[in-house]
């Protein structure tokens, strides 16, 4: 009864978590009742009525058992700070590369190969060449700005900045192992923060 969110580990942590308390077990015991087929799931009125007649002989044996277990053993050691914030960032970063993952998959078109934009220039040699062009690093905000640049100067242009920053977007996670829309061929773009990218080698091979 007094084990918090908080104190629970993966790979428990990822379920949701209930506390023994008149609220809590309500939500539970509501949820479980409408997953129930229409003909054996109880009326809100009839649960909540047979919950509030039977909660308090709950209430009474939890108790008991909980004092019952607490005898002779030693208290649950407390999580500490490190540990915690170390399954944080672990999780953020899963829900990062998900996010991009997703992000890939709704901008449509899975290329198999960078999008020519001329003759003899490919998506991701502009790219590069804006990162080069950066230092061999930069946010994604910088390297669009950059491109766009090295766009202007040439002959071909796109419709939307939406499409251009969508289609550089797409081509840095299509060239790098770090996020899961990475093709398997020329790893040549390296995350190294929000929204920040750097080449993995600043001279193309």
């Amino acid at each position: 009864m007094d084990l918090e969110p908080k104190d629970i580990e993966p790979p428990l942590s990822q379920f949701n978590h209930t506390m023994p308390t008149k609220e809590s077990m309500m939500k539970l015991v509501t949820t479980l009742n409408d997953r129930l087929p229409g003909d054996r799931s109880l009326p809100n009125e009839t649960l909540r009525s047979v919950f509030d007649t039977y909660w308090p002989q709950f209430e009474q044996e939890l108790k008991a058992i909980l004092l019952r277990a607490k005898k002779g053993q030693s208290a649950a050691p407390v999580r500490s700070k490190t540990d915690m914030m170390v399954e944080i960032l672990y999780a953020v970063r899963n829900m990062d590369n998900r996010l991009k993952n997703l992000e890939f998959r709704i901008l449509g078109d899975d290329l198999r190969s960078a999008e020519p934009i001329g003759d003899h220039t490919k998506w991701v040699d502009i790219v590069v060449q804006a990162m080069q062009q950066l230092g061999g690093k930069g946010s994604l905000s910088d390297i669009y700005a950059e491109c766009k640049k090295i766009l202007s100067a040439g002959e071909t242009s796109k419709s939307t900045n939406n499409s251009i920053d969508s289609t550089i977007r797409r081509t840095i996670y299509q060239h790098s192992s770090d996020v899961t829309a990475y093709l398997g061929k020329e790893d040549l773009f390296q995350q190294i923060g929000s929204g920040l990218w750097q080449l993995r080698n600043h001279e193309r091979e």
